[in-house]
């Protein structure tokens, strides 16, 4: 009986520090050829309450995003600068259903990260009836 009582307690404490380990922010440092670290050209955005799309030739305008190896974030409209902020990325909980990398810019809607190939970068709003935005990678930068 004393044995399964120390049994138990070493796997009650094994599962609980698996627990506490997975539910820490943690910042992800992607070693996949999927990194985001680049520049990336904005193709569209579906969503919203009504399903709308979202294009550069729908718009009459450009989005250019740019991520740097130090964390500096920059957001061009038709050549512009719009936006130079700090980013992170986070492997968190998401809908409360499956893990998941997660870009956060100062101030910014969290953005859900998914890569499709290594040269399209797929960025979903975290919030109900968001929007989710397809970027393509620019070649050479």
């Amino acid at each position: 009986m004393e044995k399964y009582l120390k049994y138990l307690v070493v796997v009650a404490i094994g599962v609980l520090l698996l627990i506490s380990l997975g539910c820490g922010k943690k910042v992800v440092k992607s070693k996949s050829p999927h990194t985001i670290i680049g520049k990336w050209n904005w193709v569209e955005s579906l969503g919203g309450i009504g399903g709308v799309r979202l294009t550069p030739e729908s718009e009459g305008y450009t989005k250019t995003y740019v991520f740097n190896p130090d964390f500096t974030f920059l957001s061009y409209k038709n050549d512009t600068l719009m936006i130079m902020a700090k980013y992170r990325i986070t492997r968190k909980l998401v809908w409360d259903s499956y893990m998941a990398e997660v870009l956060q810019v100062e101030e910014q809607i969290e953005q859900i990260i998914e890569f499709r190939g290594n040269d399209t970068l797929s960025l979903g709003d975290h919030v109900i009836d968001g929007f989710g935005h397809l970027f393509i990678r620019v070649k050479g930068d």
